[in-house]
């Protein structure tokens, strides 16, 4: 009996027959040995042309997440045979080795090691030998998560074989890119960027296809959201995640139907960590990874070490630690580029660095036949700081320091249940993420020191339930996936300021980059996807979102009280003179802070629709759209108070009418995958995708009118129109072995609308940070425009059996636009790389690095003059698993 295997989640349950007995020899025909001889029934399809022993075991592994090894008395250029339809991961491998004297040999529940075949007879005698036992059914870990396949940077297969615009980075890519941060992780994905503005804060705020900010790129950890935002000159999302205990990241560019929709507007990235089977080599019942990195130009170190152990065989235990510190790095020296050179005054330094500390403990267990459960914490706490000058330089304005203590807890814990049922495919996520910044903000006015120390933090709870189904209908297969999902995030910020300003404490203002308040969003869903033949597959959906939001927003304004003095002359006999007496106030005024209590709620029902086609083996064309819906977040809603400390109180105002965002996207792509294209064991892999996409409501920094005081507040609005998106993203790779290429290449326009209404009439957009201009109000220019053009292209080289690699990379950037008050136009660049690594043998590896070859002097795109990137920079790293 066949089972399918429904949605994502990687855990594959099925009813197997384990046959155990002390005489069991297994028969030539299985290609199996003795040894964990599971019979699973998780099943995918295949289609793999005869190749090497290297590139079919390499392809089985792609597409099924099991982890297969071979020892160096296997031959690795072996020819295997065709293999085709779909079938589970042992009967592939049985069909590929037929007649090749090698054998499989399963050595954990999702791991295989191919060995020289022993002599055995060809009968199956001891079937009936009276000793054979049935055991319980067993659970096969397979599917997407971790994998690693012959796409673009080590992109597993499965992304090739899915309608839509996704992308992975695989912990391969990962282990062999040391990084100052995790966004850099991301800098070799079609249509995704990660915002510079912030300097070496580790935090990440994600661009993709021109939106970012504000919760409109859904931010992850294992499924938990990570919705911090905090305003300032730069970017306002923070997350925090570390390299060190990532296995994979996943990127969707669209959002829609499904866990992970809700209030998503452009796409989401999620950061899924490490599990026991990453740790633990196959035979072993716990393992030892440790990696170490350094380099020069203030890349000091990079280490972590991470251990696992099954307890028992349906229970693990898996725990890690890793510190990084990086300093203030020396930007390239060629190059003409408009670049800030002052980098410190009087200690303050602009270039400051970060140093790093996370720890995980995750514990996965099988709780019966078909249930399994995830417990995970991860903590990351950083330490960093920011300086600058507050305009032209030391002499003629001042200096200011912000030093931070990030810490970031998630704990997340996951349920599966898949009862070998066609009806029940059952997930339960549940999650809590506590973000605390602790901020020491110093300001150097002409020689006089102020400070205000902010505790800014934000927790999220949130969960979802779905289901997925299967029918076998007259029309076709329909497969149906329906839950829920929500969250409440919960903002709390408090100030001490050392400096009053009459009846108003000094902190209003900055209470409001991350108000107090809270915001409620929930969402239900459902899509069913009809294949009414094998090359035809049409998926439709429908969600629906709603949100509150609930806070106190305040702004500040003064009243001026008139005067009342009045004097007059008398005679003072006793002194023979005259004297003036005086009596009452002179005018004066009043600093008044106004609350506004906002208790804001809205929903929208939100259609999607895909339709994939494959009559051709290997190439499948698709088209998608999908409505999507953004809630303003409570920084959005509720910010008011002033710039910064010292400054005046009558900066800026919440705004209760403030409406949610929403979008339409529409993506027309091709998948394509092909094995033996020129030669036998060569790969081709390859995504290509049109997009155009619509924001309603965008929202940016403009102004409101209060009546109550007659004054302009700066806060955010509604702009007027449509915003639009649109663009091509491509992401190929050819590998034949012994060398590879690819690339990801994006072309991008964006048009942001620029008008708002302003007190009943429409106010214009500018470039500059809500700027009045010839009595007419102006939009903010908050936005950070990506490159136009963005490419990356990657090649490399294999010798000694694969186990040495050297390889080189191109970056090409057509610049981009950085918003916000230093409007700076990036401009074009072209950045060198070049990289290798040594794999002494499966347990540990060197690798080493040279960015920027040429030490170019450059600003990256999504950032600022302020922050130029790192100038030459040697790295090497050491992989070490036990």
């Amino acid at each position: 009996m066949v089972y399918r295997v429904l949605g994502r989640r990687g855990v594959v349950c099925f009813a197997s027959l384990l046959l155990a007995s002390t005489s069991f020899v297994p028969p030539a025909s299985a290609q199996s040995s003795s040894g964990n001889t599971a019979v699973e029934a998780g099943v995918y399809d295949f289609n793999l042309q005869p190749s090497s022993l290297a590139s079919t075991v390499a392809r089985i592994g792609a597409v099924s997440g099991w982890r297969i090894f071979y020892g160096g008395s296997v031959p690795s250029d072996t020819l295997t045979n065709a293999v085709s339809g779909q079938l589970t991961v042992t009967e592939a491998l049985g069909r590929a080795l037929q007649g090749t004297g090698l054998q499989y040999e399963l050595t954990g529940s999702r791991s295989v090691s191919i060995v020289s075949a022993m002599p055995i007879e060809d009968d199956v005698s001891y079937l009936d030998d009276g000793v054979s036992t049935f055991l319980d059914p067993v659970y096969v870990t397979t599917g997407a998560g971790g994998a690693s396949g012959a796409g673009f940077m080590g992109t597993p297969d499965w992304v090739y074989d899915t309608a839509g615009s996704l992308s992975v980075v695989s912990r391969d890519a990962i282990l062999a890119s040391p990084s100052r941060n995790a966004r850099d992780l991301l800098d070799n994905v079609a249509g995704v960027y990660a915002n510079r503005s912030n300097g070496q804060d580790p935090g990440i705020s994600v661009n993709i296809r021109g939106l970012q900010d504000q919760n409109r790129v859904v931010t992850m950890v294992d499924g938990a959201r990570q919705n911090f935002q905090i305003a300032g000159h730069g970017s306002t999302s923070r997350a925090y995640v570390d390299s060190a205990f990532i296995r994979e990241i996943d990127i969707d560019k669209m959002g829609g139907s499904g866990v992970g929709g809700a209030g998503n507007l452009g796409g989401s990235v999620n950061f899924r960590t490490l599990i026991a089977d990453d740790v633990i080599l196959p035979g072993n019942d716990w393992g030892l990874s440790f990696n170490g990195a350094s380099g020069s130009n203030e890349f000091q170190y990079d280490g972590s070490i991470v251990a696992a152990t099954r307890i028992t065989d349906n229970f693990s235990v898996l725990g890690g630690y890793s510190r990084k510190k990086m300093g203030a790095y020396n930007f390239g020296t060629n190059g003409d580029v408009e670049i800030n050179q002052e980098t410190t005054i009087d200690g303050v330094s602009v270039f400051t660095g970060s140093e790093v500390e996370s720890s995980i403990l995750k514990g996965e267990a099988f709780l019966g036949d078909d249930i399994d459960l995830t417990l995970t914490w991860l903590r990351n706490s950083s330490e960093f700081s920011t300086g600058g000058y507050i305009w032209s330089g030391p002499l003629e304005g001042g200096t200011q320091e912000s030093r931070y203590g990030v810490v970031n807890n998630t704990v997340t814990a996951n349920l599966g249940w898949n009862p070998l049922s066609d009806l029940v495919d059952l997930d339960v996520n549940l999650w809590y993420n506590h973000l605390q910044n602790d901020q020491e903000f110093e300001q150097m006015l002409i020689g006089v020191i102020l400070s205000a120390p902010a505790h800014y933090e934000l927790g999220t709870i949130g969960g979802s339930i779905d289901n997925t189904s299967f029918f076998d209908t007259r029309f076709g297969d329909l497969t149906v996936n329906y839950g829920i999902e929500g969250f409440h995030d919960d903002g709390e910020t408090t100030v001490e300021a050392d400096f009053p300003r009459d009846e108003l404490t000094g902190n209003e203002g900055l209470t409001g980059p991350n108000p107090t308040g809270t915001r409620d969003v929930f969402s239900g869903f459902a899509s069913a996807t009809l294949e009414p033949t094998d090359w035809l597959s049409l998926t439709g959906g429908l969600r629906y979102d709603w949100y509150r939001i609930k806070g106190i927003g305040s702004y500040a304004w003064h009243r001026t009280h008139p005067s009342t003095y009045e004097c007059e002359r008398v005679w003072d006999a006793s002194t023979d003179s005259w004297r003036q007496i005086c009596t009452g106030e002179r005018s004066w005024k009043e600093w008044v802070k106004e609350d506004v209590d906002i208790d804001r709620s809205d929903g929208a029902f939100l259609p999607s629709v895909t339709a994939a086609f494959g009559p051709w083996d290997g190439l499948q064309p698709f088209v998608r759209y999908a409505k999507t819906f953004r809630p303003p977040t409570l920084m959005e809603q509720l910010w008011g108070g002033q710039h910064y400390i010292g400054s005046s109180p009558l900066t800026y105002a919440p705004n209760p009418s403030l409406k949610a965002e929403s979008a339409d996207t529409y993506e027309i792509g091709v998948n394509y995958a092909r094995d033996g294209w020129f030669r036998g064991d060569d790969s081709f892999r390859m995504k290509a995708v049109g997009f155009f996409r619509a924001v309603d409501d965008y929202i940016a920094l403009g102004h409101v009118y209060k009546d109550v005081s007659d004054r302009v507040y700066q806060s955010f609005v509604n702009l007027d129109g449509a915003s639009y998106m649109k663009g091509i993203e491509f992401e190929a790779n050819y590998d034949v072995g012994r060398f590879y290429v690819g690339a990801s290449a994006t072309v991008l326009s964006t048009d942001y609308a620029d008008t708002y209404t302003y007190h009943g009439e429409s106010a214009h957009g500018s470039g500059t940070m809500g700027q009045l201009h010839d009595g007419d109000v102006r939009s903010s220019d908050t936005l950070y425009a990506p490159p136009t053009f963005y490419l990356t292209m990657d090649a490399g080289l294999r010798f000694f059996d694969e186990r040495l690699t050297l390889g080189g990379r191109l970056t090409h950037s057509s610049g981009g636009k950085a918003g916000e008050l230093r409007a700076y136009d990036v401009e074009d660049y072209t950045v060198y790389d070049i990289y290798g690594s040594w794999e002494f043998n499966e347990t540990a590896a060197l690798r080493f690095a040279v960015d920027n070859v040429t030490n170019l002097a450059y600003v990256p795109s999504m950032g600022t003059a302020d922050l130029p990137a790192p100038g030459r920079t040697f790295t090497a790293s050491l992989n070490l698993n036990f």
